[in-house]
């Protein structure tokens, strides 16, 4: 979060990208690396402008992955897409002790739960991103997420493969720091907080990598 290089030409791009056939009818994931929603965004407007052009040539389906309630500025143009948009929102754990440790550049909890609340509202598809499952109650994470998503997907540092170990060392280490590693870092961390959610929220609720492949 030290720097940010803006791609002033982004929805150009995508615009010839869609001229050329490259996206209707596609699966777009909106984005793996970065946060589509950078702090920039409120200025530049990029994102939204990108939204506008794949409103021109709909994909198939967009999934826009998030930690920041700017997506709610959007609304308007995520309704216009009906079933083919998915907004998620990353939701890692109930304790901002938690998330000011883990994210602390990152909007917190409170503000993060009436974005997508609010998208909700709209009418456009939801899910909570609990990617990856940090420290938390597991009861309390419900609480959160019952009634403010469609649906859930819990997912681990242990999910990643080779993708993202430099993170993950730094992580481990504030993990260690806070006396968090022994029960939040061993194989099946998740699965009591998994359990809980499936009490409450049922078939709403996906594990591991492929609870991100939509339908």
């Amino acid at each position: 979060g030290r720097w940010a290089r803006v791609k002033q030409n982004a929805a150009t791009l995508l615009e010839k990208a869609g001229r050329q056939g490259k996206l209707v009818g596609k699966r777009i994931y909106m984005s793996s690396v970065t946060d589509p929603y950078q702090p920039q965004e409120a200025k530049s407007g990029i994102t939204r402008s990108c939204l506008e052009v794949m409103l021109r040539y709909p994909p198939a389906l967009l999934v826009v992955q998030t930690r920041s309630p700017l997506v709610a500025r959007d609304v308007d143009l995520l309704q216009a897409f009906g079933n083919r948009v998915l907004v998620a929102m990353t939701i890692g754990t109930d304790d901002e002790t938690v998330r000011r440790v883990v994210e602390p550049s990152c909007a917190p909890i409170p503000a993060r739960l009436r974005a997508i609340q609010q998208v909700k509202q709209a009418g456009v598809r939801t899910q909570a991103s609990v990617a990856p499952l940090l420290p938390c109650h597991p009861d309390r994470l419900a609480d959160l997420l019952t009634d403010s998503v469609d649906r859930v997907v819990v997912s681990t540092f242990n999910d990643y493969g080779g993708g993202g170990s430099k993170t993950r060392s730094a992580v481990y280490q504030l993990y260690r720091e806070h006396g968090w590693e022994d029960e939040w870092l061993g194989d099946g961390y998740e699965q009591p907080v998994v359990d809980v959610l499936r009490r409450r929220l049922g078939d709403a609720v996906s594990v591991g990598q492929a609870g991100f492949n939509f339908v």
